[in-house]
């Protein structure tokens, strides 16, 4: 199958991906946006999970399905950082809102892939629910 011959190029990007990601983190401004940063990852990662199982719900999905997918989709979404790019690029954002941004996005990626990879099936879950 061809994405069975695909996985290792799919782990490569992943793994370039977040690496780019941590690359355009300034750790000099990081120590002046950490804290509002740890706020704003823990305002994400409490009410998206429980706004979108809230919607999947609203929508005629069961509850334990729709508490998975919110669980799942609860970190901040990746796009946003393309966003906050292009925003600073375009002066309408300053370093420092961009740097907090960020954090708060790599934070709640890695908070959420921890519990997903702890409690869900994942090609990365622990041995018991190692899925691929």
């Amino acid at each position: 199958m061809l994405s069975e011959e695909l996985k290792i190029v799919r782990d490569f990007f992943l793994v370039f991906f977040f690496f780019a990601l941590g690359a355009k983190l300034n750790l000099f401004m990081v120590k002046t946006v950490w804290v509002p940063a740890l706020l704003l990852s823990g305002l994400i990662l409490g009410t998206r999970p429980l706004y979108m199982g809230w919607l999947l719900r609203w929508v005629g999905e069961q509850k334990r399905f729709a508490r998975e997918v919110g669980v799942r989709m609860g970190q901040a979404s990746e796009f946003a950082l393309i966003i906050v790019g292009v925003a600073v690029a375009g002066g309408h954002l300053t370093e420092q809102l961009s740097q907090l941004i960020q954090l708060a996005v790599i934070v709640t990626m890695a908070v959420s892939a921890y519990v997903v990879a702890t409690n869900y099936p994942t090609p990365i879950s622990a041995p018991r629910l190692k899925k691929d």
